[in-house]
């Protein structure tokens, strides 16, 4: 606006200047042409004045010579006078007048007066006064006519000049009101952005390109504990929590990666102590060149937050497997013992029970597997191995609920092995829930058709069903943590709706992709790729893979929960192995050092002494660096599976555990 209004005024005084030289240009030109019209009266007169004064001598010339003829006078001197005085006149008239016919009129006047022929001198004199007088008439109305025009131009030219300038003026005020009106609204603007930045809870700082500070509101203040005069003109260095090299290292590379981006940093306040901060940082242009702004929020209640959060997920997560684990081991110790067990009117509900039981196991997994992702402690166990065994791994667990459900799964693989690294027991994880989730929605009596592919760039296996099909502006929404479909038919089939958040995330943790392609009334394609792995280095381990079984082995159960031990003591003993329960890590202690066994079971929460310390004591003996170890855990920390497999265990199964899966892991281990 301001640049506008400065063009305008400059092309309104340029206007005003071409008017007023114009106006100038016109006034002198018409001086010019008056002058020379008042000088050409002027000489017109002149020379009438001469013929005039030429004819009063010529006449009184021959009034002179009349009376000496007549009175025989003697001739005079002053008649000879007067003749020299005719005769100059005439020589001056001869300068005055350019007109050929005057000129040969006044050639006539001198031959007549030398002849003494006066009347004729008289005639031509008189001619040239008549020529000379029409003449000094046309130039006085060319005189006129000029004075008219040059008044007429001027005139016009004020007017419009006058109207030129008045617009310009009134084009000026309007523009000069328009940009004080801008003006106005900018500094309320200003104003209310002020006071806006002011009352923000979040703390902004700006900053020029070398990291000089530049401004801080009110919030800055409050959580560096700084006024503004101590920090503006100082390095932004100044609020971070690291070494001088340290920090400019960092600020160097800061645009890079945290333009645009919400990060988090360790800062300083002025009193010296360290906080978690959360910044959000943008640039802006100004006059003055590069500038960045910072959103910057102590984090320091969330991290606390966060952490509360992590410990109670991980107690709640304890206390909940733990108690299911008991809960599955006993329906699965009486529903495999039937001669025991003769009851058919109740083996239905037994089978609900247990069924209902898997059902909420896999909900709450699925709800601290989120917990986990979210907290970035998703640890991948990566091997290489072959597609097809992991596929056939998620076909036994969905075996079940296919036939139940009158579904059948056609599998097609290439001939030759599939190699990708991945975790099995993840992978398989992922693999599961999309073959559930195409048997769920599959009509009775439908076909689910898994199909391995080798591509150019990884392997993709696709799930395909013949259900619904999804429209296509629910497929953004499949992915999102607790969404389900809005339909009748989506709900009805019951789930967290966390089960494709998860793999969408266990997937993009191998490093490949998931995508789905659905048509309405037709069903969905599911399809996973991951890279290859560049060979089989040795067979995947996992609950997946079958191993020889080891009879009469004699294994220490330290289990603090009294029913899920004595659910595991009886699963094992059923399956042939002997079983030393108990019930804290010191008993544990004792029964290890005053016997001898030939594998260990270990819960890593006990009361009087944990798991940990078990580990460490029974790795620190000689006949316990060899000792198979599995440690069984309810707790959702990642951090707990790490310590107890740097401690020397030797797996890992988290709870729920099932009684057939711990006997499996068992023989494995045993095995070696």
């Amino acid at each position: 606006m301001a640049g506008s209004l400065k063009r305008r005024t400059i092309v309104g005084a340029l206007m005003a200047f071409v008017v007023l030289a114009s106006i100038a240009a016109l006034a002198v030109r018409g001086a010019q042409l008056l002058g020379a019209s008042h000088e050409a009266v002027g000489q017109s007169r002149e020379v009438i004045e001469l013929i005039e004064s030429a004819r009063i001598g010529v006449a009184g010339t021959a009034l002179a010579e009349l009376r000496q003829k007549v009175g025989g006078a003697p001739a005079n001197l002053g008649l000879e006078q007067d003749q020299f005085r005719v005769r100059g006149t005439i020589a001056a008239l001869s300068s005055m007048v350019p007109s050929p016919t005057q000129q040969a009129r006044i050639a006539g006047v001198n031959a007549a007066l030398s002849t003494g022929a006066t009347e004729e001198a008289l005639r031509l004199l008189g001619e040239m006064a008549a020529e000379e007088t029409a003449l000094l008439n046309g130039r006085l109305d060319a005189r006129q006519q000029n004075i008219q025009s040059v008044v007429q131009t001027l005139l016009v030219l004020a007017v419009g000049g006058g109207a030129i300038l008045a617009g310009a003026l009134f084009v000026i005020y309007r523009q000069t009101q328009a940009q004080m009106r801008t003006d106005r609204s900018r500094a309320a603007l200003e104003r209310r952005f002020s006071v806006i930045v002011d009352k923000m809870v979040v703390g902004l700082i700006t900053t020029s390109d070398r990291g000089k500070i530049e401004s801080v509101n009110p919030a800055a203040v409050r959580i560096f504990g700084y006024s503004p005069d101590e920090l503006i003109g100082r390095s932004i260095r100044v609020l971070m929590a690291m070494s001088d090299e340290q920090a400019l290292a960092a600020l160097k590379a800061l645009p890079g990666p945290a333009l645009g981006k919400v990060t988090e940093w360790e800062a300083r306040r002025k009193d010296g102590t360290t906080f978690p901060m959360e910044l959000s940082l943008f640039e802006f242009q100004t006059d003055q060149g590069r500038h960045f702004a910072g959103n910057v929020r102590d984090i320091s209640e969330r991290r606390e937050v966060d952490r509360m959060k992590s410990e109670f997920v991980s107690v709640v997560s304890h206390e909940l497997r733990t108690p299911l684990t008991s809960v599955r081991g006993a329906l699965q110790i009486v529903l495999d013992d039937p001669p025991a067990f003769r009851d058919p009117d109740h083996e239905p509900l037994l089978q609900i029970a247990l069924k209902n039981c898997e059902r909420l196991i896999r909900i709450i997994n699925d709800i601290l597997d989120v917990s986990k992702i979210e907290a970035g402690q998703v640890q991948l166990k990566l091997v290489p191995c072959d597609a097809a065994d992991i596929v056939r791994s998620s076909l036994e667990v969905s075996g079940e609920m296919a036939r139940a459900a009158g579904v059948r799964i056609v599998v097609e693989a290439p001939e030759r092995p599939a190699l990708i690294r991945v975790d099995p027991d993840r992978f398989a994880q992922v693999l599961t829930n999309l073959v559930s989730n195409a048997i769920k929605f599959s009509p009775a009596g439908g076909v689910v058709t898994v199909t391995t592919h080798l591509g150019q760039r990884g392997v993709s296996i696709s799930v395909r069903d013949h259900g619904p099909g999804i429209a296509v502006s629910d497929i953004p929404r499949l992915f999102s943590k607790f969404k389900q479909l809005d339909s009748s038919a989506t709900r009805a089939r019951g789930g967290s709706g966390l089960g494709l958040a998860i793999a969408k995330a266990l997937i993009e943790e191998h490093g490949g992709t998931i995508s789905v392609e659905s048509v309405v009334g037709q069903g969905s394609v599911f399809t996973l790729q991951v890279p290859y792995a560049e060979s089989l280095e040795r067979a995947p381990t996992g609950p997946y893979r079958a191993s020889p079984k080891r009879s009469s082995a004699s294994v220490i159960l330290a289990e603090d929960d009294g029913d899920l031990r004595e659910v595991l003591t009886q699963a094992l003993s059923r399956n042939g192995f002997s079983v030393a329960p108990a019930s804290n890590g010191r008993v544990a202690r004792s029964l290890y050092d005053s016997g001898s066994y030939d594998a260990m079971v270990v819960d890593l929460h006990m009361p009087v002494a944990d798991g940990f310390g078990l580990i460490e004591h029974v790795r620190q003996t000689p006949r316990g660096r060899e000792l198979p170890i599995i440690v069984i855990s309810g707790s959702n920390s990642g951090r707990g599976e790490t310590r107890s497999m740097a401690l020397g265990a030797t797996s890992f199964l988290a709870k729920p555990v099932g009684t057939d899966e711990l006997v499996r892991e068992l023989h494995r281990v045993l095995e070696g």
